[in-house]
């Protein structure tokens, strides 16, 4: 598991994930998943921390496997 991921990269994820762009503000930008029913909030910054990160994925309802796939 890499020691830091930053918030293009956590976007780049999210978008291959079936998560849509639908605004952006300032640093932060807001995804939408219409086949998971579910939004969710990334900060544009060079290194999201751990808890950060962990509610991202939480509100994303992405599984185990899944989240694998992000640290490989």
């Amino acid at each position: 598991m890499p020691k830091t991921i930053s918030g293009f990269e956590l976007v780049k994820f999210l978008n291959k994930k079936g998560f849509e762009v639908y605004s952006r503000k300032g640093s932060h930008v807001k995804l939408i998943s219409i086949q998971r029913n579910t939004k969710t909030i990334v900060p544009l910054h060079e290194e999201i921390s751990k808890g950060t990160l962990n509610s991202i994925l939480r509100q994303a309802k992405l599984t185990r496997e899944e989240i694998n796939e992000l640290f490989d």
